[in-house]
């Protein structure tokens, strides 16, 4: 298939809307980019799960989330703890090169545990398969 006609495909499909949560502002940029570019996907932005908390407050749209673990305020671990608390039941995939992710493959929401840095192929397949 052509580039133009992946675009075209990638335009007329449903997009999923991904929460990618990161402190670092040029990873979520990089997010951004490659996943709306690359796959029929919106990205919603957060630096720290206090931000991804407030944004799945407000809205009910929201069908993966993608999260660091060490950040500021909120860690990626926190919000998927606070997430099963509040009965909050969303796919998470976890990319990270913490020490802190141990544990959490046992946790309902974890759908994978991704390994930083990553390839773009890596990532979308991952979300391909949690979303089906």
């Amino acid at each position: 298939m052509s580039e133009k006609n992946t675009m075209l495909d990638n335009s007329t499909k449903k997009r999923a809307k991904l929460l990618c949560v990161d402190d670092q502002p040029d990873i979520l940029e990089m997010y951004k980019f490659a996943l709306e570019e690359l796959g029929p996907y919106e990205c919603i932005l957060a630096h720290n799960g206090y931000e991804a908390l407030e944004i799945l407050t407000k809205r009910a749209d929201i069908d993966l989330i993608l999260t660091d673990i060490e950040m500021p305020i909120l860690r990626g671990d926190q919000l998927i703890n606070e997430l099963e608390q509040k009965n909050i039941s969303l796919k998470t995939i976890v990319i990270s090169d913490s020490y802190l992710k141990k544990g959490l493959h046992e946790k309902e929401n974890v759908f994978a545990i991704l390994d930083k840095p990553l390839t773009s192929d890596i990532l979308l397949n991952t979300i391909k398969e949690a979303l089906n």
